[in-house]
């Protein structure tokens, strides 16, 4: 989530995040790239956005999903998200994380 928040940053629009324990290795990335994170998920932390992303971790149940729903607002997966990000651009996936040197 974090990456697309940054994308979308990247792409100009006005990003916010909610997370209920912080990141300590990603806050700041997220800060410095202008993206207002919020430490806990709250109805309050959705207050007329165009677009709610969701993580797969979370459904209609969550309080920013039932919140953005009270009040219209588009609620899309974080997969659709990024398609919706990428448009006609070709997309390069890398999986898998840094587990130790390289040799």
């Amino acid at each position: 989530m974090a990456s697309l928040a940054v994308l979308a940053r990247l792409n100009g629009a006005s990003v916010t995040g909610s997370d209920d324990h912080g990141d300590i290795y990603l806050e700041p990335l997220l800060v410095s790239a202008g993206v207002r994170v919020y430490d806990m998920f709250a109805q309050a932390n959705v207050s007329h956005p165009d677009v709610v992303v969701v993580s797969r971790f979370y459904d209609d149940r969550h309080p920013e999903v039932l919140a953005a729903h009270a009040n219209d607002v588009k609620v899309i997966s974080e997969t659709d998200y990024l398609l919706e990000l990428i448009g006609e651009s070709k997309l390069h996936a890398i999986l898998g994380s840094y587990a130790g040197p390289v040799m």
